[in-house]
């Protein structure tokens, strides 16, 4: 069972026929990018964001496509 924004997700990705990898990508970013936006809105300041939180929003769903790649021969 997915959690909720997995299932949106890969929802996303059905409805739309882009690769599950891509829309995870998109979707991870846009969720750090929007982080990004209110942390500087509502405090002032950066806060909560480092090349960790970047990387891991990208690699995860880069990962997510190599994987469905592998097991999906």
């Amino acid at each position: 069972v997915q959690n909720p924004v997995d299932g949106f997700v890969k929802q996303v990705s059905d409805m739309t026929g882009h690769a599950l990898g891509r829309v995870k990508v998109i979707y991870d970013m846009s969720c750090v990018a929007l982080s990004f936006l209110l942390s500087l809105l509502l405090l002032h300041r950066i806060e909560g964001f480092g090349i960790a939180t970047i990387a891991s929003a990208y690699f995860v769903g880069k990962c997510v496509g190599w994987i469905r790649r592998l097991f999906h021969r």
